[in-house]
């Protein structure tokens, strides 16, 4: 499912994403998308067809119940003409630029977003740029929702758009969690880290040492390469303690 030279984006909502604009675009027949550099991010999401894609001359490529995230200052454009493509789109800014991390920086991230280690950071977003959905259904009315509240001002404020692209942000983040983690960590075993908690949750219900965890996957519990605490900032113990809890909870 996943390429590992895949990017993502990692970014912290601390108060509502600003939306500039957003719509649908239906096109029948011949489709080319201009070439265009904006100052805004942007998401699509494939409603129809195959838009086949640049984005500073890396093909992407576009199809239904997928999105796609565009970065500021980059050059975008169409690769090729296609033929009856449907999508939605928005455009929109960050309080804080989104960071460009790599695939097991992101895999580790949203492994312990899963396993909602972040407490207090619940603020937190990681997207790639290219997703396929596992719900798009969710997606679609977070879209609509947005487009209303954008445009019929009579009804809805700017905050309130704003708010609708906070959700989609939030609901696209949650669905990177189910695309990435259910799937790949059967696919990848070699992501050690992945395993390490793996083996913690699937253990909770019985005694397991720590010299037990540290033997199994050759890490030393006192030296800082201790993956666990490089991840979650807590020692093996206090983490397990931390699943314990939230798993009795």
């Amino acid at each position: 499912m996943s390429n590992h030279d895949e990017l993502f984006f990692k970014f912290h909502l601390h108060s509502d994403a600003v939306l500039t604009s957003c719509g649908k675009s239906n096109c029948i027949g011949e489709f080319w998308h201009q070439s265009r550099i904006t100052d805004e991010y942007i998401i699509f999401f494939g409603i129809r067809g195959v838009f086949p894609f640049l984005e500073n001359g890396t093909p992407l490529l576009l199809q239904g119940e997928e999105t796609m995230f565009l970065r500021p200052g980059m050059e975008h454009r169409s690769s090729r003409i296609t033929h009856d493509v449907e999508y939605n789109w928005c455009h929109f800014y960050l309080e804080d630029p989104a960071e460009t991390i790599s695939y097991e920086q992101a895999y580790e991230t949203l492994t312990l977003m899963r396993n909602r280690i972040f407490a207090g950071k619940d603020n937190l977003v990681i997207i790639p740029r290219h997703l396929k959905l596992t719900d798009p259904a969710r997606i679609l009315t977070l879209y609509q929702q947005m487009f209303y509240s954008k445009r019929y001002k009579r009804c809805y404020s700017e905050e309130a758009a704003n708010h609708c692209l906070c959700m989609l942000l939030y609901e696209l983040s949650q669905q990177t969690i189910s695309a990435y983690c259910h799937e790949e960590q059967s696919r990848h075993p070699n992501l050690r880290f992945a395993q390490i908690l793996q083996r913690i949750d699937s253990t909770l219900a019985r005694h397991i040492t720590i010299d037990e965890l540290a033997e199994t996957f050759c890490y030393s519990q006192n030296y800082p390469p201790n993956p666990v605490r490089r991840n979650t900032g807590y020692s093996t113990r206090e983490y397990i303690n931390r699943r314990k809890i939230e798993k009795d909870s």
